[in-house]
């Protein structure tokens, strides 16, 4: 637990440290004073096993996550600006608590979603991305701040990034129009690792 190191170099530092300073390891096992040979052979032997077991579970979640991105839940990955995560496992429906079958799933955030169809629409009439960031900015179209029951780290993950006005909302930059423009998200086409997956993966903002 001391380490997360699967080169070994820290770990086997540590315990030369150990040696130098006659510190016994404990452990609900066993106790080992590496001045030992025999323990120190041990030692060795249980920070190796340790590496081994932390690549296992490396490519357990790292599967898990692959599989969850694929079938179209959240996974960790970055959302493009414009979407958020239900995270409402319940939803009311004929006043009955239900399952949310969106639950962790990819939803249009409207004051967002707005703001990215405004910037299609310009570019439908043939602006390039400086002269919409242009444009937003003369209009005072912005992002506007999430609400505090959206404040977490899951929705705002890509968007905090940017450069925010004073009043916490966040302007459409050259950069952003352009990304915008370019991401087959806001057609509604999931996108993962580089693959489509699905050209209905969630719901379309344009």
């Amino acid at each position: 637990r001391l380490f997360r190191d699967q080169t070994l170099i820290d770990a086997f530092v540590f315990g030369e440290l150990c040696k130098a300073h006659n510190v016994i390891i404990v452990t609900p096992q066993m106790r080992l004073n590496l001045r030992d040979r025999m323990h120190m052979r041990l030692y060795r032997m249980e920070v190796e096993r340790a590496a081994d077991e932390l690549e296992l579970m490396q490519s357990r979640l790292g599967n898990a996550r692959n599989l969850k991105g694929r079938q179209g839940y959240y996974s960790g990955q970055n959302l493009p600006t414009g979407y958020v995560i239900d995270t409402r496992q319940k939803i009311e429906a004929n006043g009955m608590m239900v399952d949310n079958e969106n639950y962790q799933r990819m939803q249009p955030y409207e004051p967002h979603a707005n703001v990215i169809r405004y910037i299609f629409r310009l570019a439908r009439r043939g602006m390039t991305p400086t002269q919409i960031a242009r444009r937003c900015k003369k209009e005072g179209v912005v992002f506007p701040p999430f609400p505090p029951e959206l404040k977490i780290g899951t929705n705002s993950k890509t968007i905090v990034r940017l450069r925010q006005n004073p009043d916490g909302s966040w302007p459409v930059t050259c950069s952003r129009a352009r990304s915008i423009l370019e991401n087959p998200a806001y057609i509604g086409w999931r996108i993962w690792q580089g693959e489509m997956i699905s050209t209905e993966g969630h719901p379309p903002i344009v």
